[in-house]
């Protein structure tokens, strides 16, 4: 379908930009190939409900359940 867009683009690029292009494509194919392309809701998962907010200080894994749950 765009495989003309992609190809003149593709000429343009020099070869390491190229890998790159192919780095993302694959990852693309990865994440499509093991279902990791759902939306994720921020609401059904209290880790991101909070992710980039604070910082925070070390804690550990039981800690984290104290004040998540």
């Amino acid at each position: 379908m765009y495989e003309k867009e992609i190809t003149q683009i593709l000429e343009k690029l020099d070869d390491s930009e190229r890998k790159q292009v192919l780095d993302f494509a694959e990852f693309i194919n990865y994440k499509h190939a093991n279902g990791l392309n759902k939306n994720i809701i921020p609401e059904e998962n209290p880790l991101l409900q909070i992710a980039g907010f604070a910082e925070f200080e070390k804690m550990s894994s039981t800690d984290i359940d104290k004040e998540l749950y």
